[in-house]
């Protein structure tokens, strides 16, 4: 029986999507024959979600800590940097915080780290010193376990993981390192230009050092420099169907009702074009407006209204706050449609594909992804599209997709007021490639034909 080290900063029970993925490759892995161990930080800020730890309760990992010179660090921060750094966060209409694109002509929002760059800087360096601190409190026991683990599958969402990865490949060469990153660590639109060059270089000694890498879009891939992309293999995100909530006792809906789930990025994620879809509707008298709700869990609720504001639409926002996983399954459960957002910029093109239109498969009821994009083959589209599960909106392509969402609406809309089911037809062999089952069966094919 091989023994892997999921090396990660968030696991189940924390109550973020970043910890979805590791929770459900470990829960796979294990029921796959594997023996799997888990360090990961101790995190404190994060909420506790209990539904997240069906099917790993033999998983017992190990927590690390930052070390007493990072909290002392961490107390200066937050006295001297954060409430000069707060005011302008909370400040998403100043002009540092939007740009035109000089060929679309489209005001774009820029992320807070690089319309700031000192902010974004300090930042930075302090994201790298905690990294650190957690990795020197957890070299100990990994050097003396060394000989344990077989596979080190480490996560990039932060740095702790592939310093982990780094290190224990160093001191056992045997050990097979996989290296996913769920995001790029370079990426111009949110690093700051001081930190550039040093998360670039951070990215390149992963790729260089381990053995396989794995992304979760092919966008991702392609950023993948070309010498390193034949150990290189996508691995999407997913669902989990055990996930999916059984009790069917919900409320009786009067309302038609949206669910935004997650986060908005400082308002780099947008959904006004859904906003303005929905008040051209009343204006022509398509729809009754007061049928409508838009129900958002999660942190960023102030923009999320402040675009519904722009159209009048702010009193039909409601606010559940930041929940746990398993109450976002259920406000998604006892909704009518579900709302994807995301960005992509030809300049920047990553592949975006967030990790909650998996999530939304499970309820299987309609999803409107909305994507701020300059150009047209964006990844998340099409992987809508393929799937069938909904309308999937690109500013590229404004005109039409407008029109169009228009007239998606007022179909579901007029079902839902004459009491019948919402249309939702997904193609089930698409969908199902995105089952975690199945992407863990590709995680596994990656570990035994590495031993050939």
């Amino acid at each position: 029986m091989k023994k892997i080290l999921i090396a990660c900063n968030v696991f189940a029970p924390d109550n973020e999507i970043a910890a979805v993925k590791t929770t459900k490759i470990a829960k796979y892995l294990l029921k796959s024959g594997y023996d799997v161990e888990v360090i990961t930080e101790k995190n404190t800020y994060s909420a506790f979600d209990d539904h997240l730890l069906k099917g790993i309760e033999k998983i017992k990992p190990l927590y690390v800590h930052p070390t007493k010179s990072y909290f002392i660090l961490k107390k200066l921060y937050d006295k001297i940097i954060l409430p000069h750094k707060k005011k302008r966060f909370d400040d998403t209409t100043s002009k540092k915080r939007l740009r035109k694109n000089e060929e679309t002509g489209l005001i774009e929002t820029v992320p807070f780290e690089t319309a700031y760059p000192f902010f974004g800087t300090i930042d930075y360096m302090m994201k790298i010193i905690k990294e650190k601190s957690l990795v020197k409190n957890a070299k100990k026991y990994i050097k003396e376990h060394k000989n344990d683990y077989d596979v080190c599958f480490s996560t990039y969402g932060r740095y702790f993981g592939h310093y982990i990865g780094e290190y224990i490949k160093k001191i056992n060469p045997e050990v097979l390192w996989i290296a996913e990153f769920r995001d790029p660590v370079y990426n111009e639109l949110f690093n700051a230009p001081p930190t550039r060059r040093h998360a670039e270089k951070f990215s390149e000694n992963v790729y260089r050092k381990c053995d396989r890498i794995t992304v979760i879009s092919n966008g991702m891939k392609n950023l993948i420099p070309e010498k390193y992309r034949d150990k290189t293999t996508v691995l999407t995100n997913g669902f989990d169907r055990d996930d999916k909530i059984q009790d069917t006792s919900f409320e009786k809906k009067d309302k038609f009702r949206f669910i935004y789930t997650g986060r908005m990025y400082g308002g780099v994620r947008k959904t006004q074009r859904l906003f303005e879809v929905i008040k051209e509707l009343s204006d022509e008298n398509r729809i009754d407006i007061s049928d409508f709700e838009f129900h958002y869990a999660g942190t960023g609720f102030k923009i999320f209204e402040s675009q519904a504001k722009v159209f009048g639409l702010e009193k039909n926002c409601v606010d559940h706050g930041f929940v746990s996983h398993k109450k976002a399954m259920e406000l998604q459960e006892n909704s009518d449609i579900l709302i994807v957002s995301t960005w992509e910029y030809k300049s920047q093109n990553v592949g975006i594909i967030t990790g909650k239109v998996f999530e939304y498969m499970i309820c299987e009821k309609p999803v409107i992804v909305l994507v701020n994009a300059d150009f047209e083959d964006v990844e998340l589209v099409s992987l809508a599209r393929r799937c069938n599960i909904g309308f999937a909106f690109n500013e590229y392509n404004l005109e039409k997709d407008f029109k169009d969402l228009k007239e998606y609406i007022v179909m579901q809309y007029n079902l839902f007021k004459e009491g019948k089911e919402l249309f939702y037809s997904p193609v089930a062999e698409e969908v199902e490639k995105y089952n975690y089952v199945n992407i863990t069966k590709q995680l596994v094919n990656i570990i035994e034909s590495s031993d050939k």
